[in-house]
């Protein structure tokens, strides 16, 4: 999972590359478990020291949130890339609830072979 999260962080501008399945889906964990890390602490800070707490892991949240903004769409460009399919299907997640399920279906498609 950290080779995958690093890969994450190191390919943020590769926009030509593929990124196979299982990479794909253990850097989205280790997204997911740093967001739920920080507002763990925000959780537990308010309650040790009260509302004043939550500036310093929300502060950090949205900034790791807009700087993982160009690496979380190159590494889903790659993936779709890798499945077989155009990166500009990544447009169907601006069609609400549809379009990121359909999206998740293609990211869990197996790799196609490059001939």
């Amino acid at each position: 999972m950290i080779n995958s999260y690093r890969s994450f962080w190191r390919k943020s501008f590769d926009f030509k590359g593929r990124t196979a399945r299982p990479d794909f889906w253990l850097a989205a964990a280790a997204n997911t478990i740093v967001i739920i890390a920080v507002l763990a602490l925000g959780a537990l800070l308010v309650g040790l020291w009260g509302d004043s707490a939550t500036a310093g892991p929300i502060t950090f949240l949205v900034i790791y949130s807009l700087g993982a903004i160009v690496p979380n769409i190159s590494i889903q460009v790659r993936r779709l890339r890798d499945a077989g399919f155009s990166p500009w299907l990544l447009l169907l997640s601006l069609i609400p609830y549809l379009g990121g399920i359909i999206l998740f279906i293609m990211y869990l498609q197996p790799s196609k072979s490059t001939s």
